[in-house]
């Protein structure tokens, strides 16, 4: 919890910061934002390590296959990644550029999850 907190003020700091940049640099004023979110997911990933931990150990309670759990971890990720694109490419005005890496994440989201499909497909057509 205190992590989350560390987490929310470097976000925070960083925004006041560009607020402040963006009158009379833009550009700087998006490198900070840019900053700001690399270091708070370089200081999350000790986080999402113990997550992932998590993640895994319920997996083997449930005798789920790894196949199962691995794309949706991917998936998460891959959300997370598109929507800071996404964000960042809207705060410099950037709408096609924010679309387009919209439908790079979807596509990528698509492609991860081909394996989860076949999965459910071989369990309906064992069931018929």
């Amino acid at each position: 919890m205190e992590n989350l907190l560390k987490f929310i003020l470097i976000a925070v700091v960083a925004a006041f910061l560009a607020l402040l940049i963006k009158k009379d640099n833009p550009q700087i004023a998006v490198m900070v934002s840019l900053s700001a979110i690399i270091l708070i997911l370089i200081a999350l990933t000790s986080e999402l390590r113990s997550a992932m931990s998590l993640i895994k150990k319920l997996g083997e309670y449930t005798s789920l296959p790894e196949e199962t759990i691995v794309p949706l971890l991917k998936i998460v990720g891959v959300s997370i990644v598109t929507s800071i694109s996404v964000h960042l490419c809207k705060d410099v005005n950037e709408g096609a550029l924010a679309y387009a890496s919209e439908l790079v994440g979807v596509v990528a989201a698509m492609i991860i999850a081909i394996p989860l499909f076949n999965q459910v497909f071989s369990m309906i057509l064992s069931l018929v």
